[in-house]
Parts: C-alpha cells; sequence; structure tokens
C-alpha cells in the first residue's frame, strides 16, 4: 500500500467518522446541557421559595 492511498483511506475514514462522532455527542451533549440548567434553576426555585 502506498502512502498516497494510505493518506486518501485516512481522509475518507475522517470524513465518515466527524458526522457520526457528533450525532452521538450532540445529543448527549443537549442533554447534559438542559439537565445542567435544569437543576441550577430548581436550586434557584427552592432557594426563592426557602426565603
Amino acid at each position: 500500500m502506498s502512502l498516497q492511498t494510505m493518506a486518501e483511506d485516512e481522509a475518507m475514514r475522517e470524513r465518515f467518522v466527524f458526522p457520526e462522532l457528533s450525532c452521538y455527542v450532540l445529543p448527549y451533549f443537549l442533554v447534559h446541557v438542559g439537565c445542567v440548567s435544569f437543576s441550577l434553576s430548581l436550586s434557584v426555585a427552592l432557594r426563592l421559595l426557602n426565603w
């Protein structure tokens, strides 16, 4: 296998891996951000209720 075909294969693999990776990571990231913001707003609401 020559260096050129190896480089092309690597470029193809990166092109396929990155959209797949973002498809998996993005929902988890959004859920994590949603949970963090929800818990923050919940703690703020509880603090306001305790006043």
